[in-house]
């Protein structure tokens, strides 16, 4: 099991965790095991207060239960088995997809606000550059300072372009429609009854729910 350190995960509403790149940029992780647990200091340099935190969710560590990481579960998901498929929580997985569908386009608005600052933080640091006088030691923390803003936003340009992608190939109104079908049956299998053929003193009541 992975050493369990005092602090936080940061997730996004698609349950995606996130990591620090070796530049110090927050970059997605592959999983639980590759994401990086934040301190609070780490949260607020990194990815900042208020509105910009809003974009993300923070998950104590010690919330967070983890199973043990051994050499078949980290490659489950390619070696299971197709009768395994028989345990699948199809409530829950239409639940997530529903969720997922029903918020994207909330998700994409939210990260044309985040290009959105970023581009005005950009513009200002360049009116900055041409107003101010500024020495070589300034200017170099300024061109840190831009080169840092311009990798933000390349990973907020690319991050819009998979939601965009999933809107276009998956997320499409016609899923949508497909997703409450699915829904609306599975809602309507718990209301089934049955009512005994031939053997009506079997049973201590006419009609059996949940049966076929």
């Amino acid at each position: 099991m992975k050493k369990m350190i005092s602090g936080f995960y940061v997730t996004d509403k698609f349950g995606t965790f996130y990591k620090l790149s070796e530049k110090g940029n927050v970059v997605t992780a592959t999983g639980i095991n590759d994401a990086r647990v934040f301190t609070q200091e780490e949260i607020e340099k990194h990815i900042g207060k208020r509105k910009k935190l809003r974009m993300y969710n923070l998950i104590d560590t010690y919330d967070f239960v983890e199973a043990p990481i051994t050499e078949d579960n980290t490659q489950r998901e390619d070696k299971k088995p197709i009768n395994d498929m028989f345990n699948v929580n199809w409530e829950t997985t239409l639940s997530h997809l529903n969720y997922m569908s029903s918020n994207i386009e909330g998700y994409r608005s939210s990260l044309n606000m985040r290009l959105s600052d970023i581009d005005q933080e950009i513009c200002d640091v360049m009116h900055y550059l041409e107003f101010e006088d500024l020495d070589e030691s300034a200017l170099i923390d300024v061109s840190k300072m831009l080169k840092k803003m311009r990798q933000n936003r390349r990973e907020i340009k690319d991050e819009m372009d998979r939601a965009n992608a999933m809107c276009s190939t998956f997320l499409t109104d016609d899923f949508q429609l497909k997703l409450q079908q699915s829904i609306s049956m599975i809602e309507k299998m718990k209301m089934r009854k049955y009512t005994p053929r031939k053997l009506e003193g079997l049973f201590k009541t006419d009609i059996i729910s949940s049966m076929s």
